[in-house]
């Protein structure tokens, strides 16, 4: 679907009973630019809606099938994640009915979601349990490019998995650069303010004389 026309239709396919039919909308959504396509991936991520109800039991538990999972995950592009021991990890989570590869999927899905509310949750889901959680949620965060969020990533720079750090590392490189630029950048408009406030000044001197 590309057209918005049936944005309004995909909203109320948000509600449908398969998490799968739920998601794909969600997706579709996205695509379509339209923001309310992200928070089932929040929901997804976090456990819980926007609004603070819990994800509904049986949606979860749907994710938690190996069939379901990898679907899911294979889905968002998961399988490409260039992480060392990434694909086992993922299978013996499956094996274990453990969701977090379809979390670590809905992580990397909310980089562009602009709602801080997700902003916050990515920073939290860096010293998730699962270390596929955390490593995704650093990829979102960099992604992002909020300067806000480089002291949840600096934190995960002593992670006990090598992945973790080497990711926390590389996001906090990136957030520390963005940071950088928009000091650059506010300094150079305040000097653009000074000059402009003195040229207007000396102006208005040579006039009155």
């Amino acid at each position: 679907m590309s057209s918005t026309k049936s944005i309004p239709l995909l909203r109320d396919a948000l509600s449908d009973k398969d998490i799968s039919v739920c998601l794909a909308v969600a997706h579709s959504l996205i695509q379509l630019k339209e923001n309310s396509g992200y928070d089932l991936y929040y929901d997804v991520l976090v456990g819980e809606r926007k609004g603070g109800k819990n994800l509904i039991f049986e949606q979860m538990n749907d994710l938690k099938t190996p069939e379901r999972a990898i679907k899911f995950a294979f889905d968002q592009s998961i399988g490409f994640v260039p992480y060392p021991g990434y694909g086992m990890e993922a299978v013996r989570a499956w094996k274990r009915r453990n969701p977090s590869p379809a979390r670590a999927a809905a992580a990397r899905e909310l980089a562009d979601d602009p709602d801080p509310r997700t902003g916050r949750a990515l920073a939290k889901a860096v010293s998730d349990k699962d270390w596929v959680v955390r490593a995704a949620a650093l990829e979102a965060i960099a992604k992002r490019g909020d300067p806000a969020l480089l002291e949840s990533a600096a934190q995960e720079m002593s992670d006990k998995k090598d992945v973790v750090r080497f990711s926390a590392a590389a996001t906090v490189l990136h957030l520390t650069c963005i940071a950088e630029k928009e000091k650059g950048a506010v300094a150079d408009e305040r000097g653009t303010d000074a000059r402009e406030t003195c040229s207007s000044s000396g102006t208005k001197d040579g006039q009155d004389r």
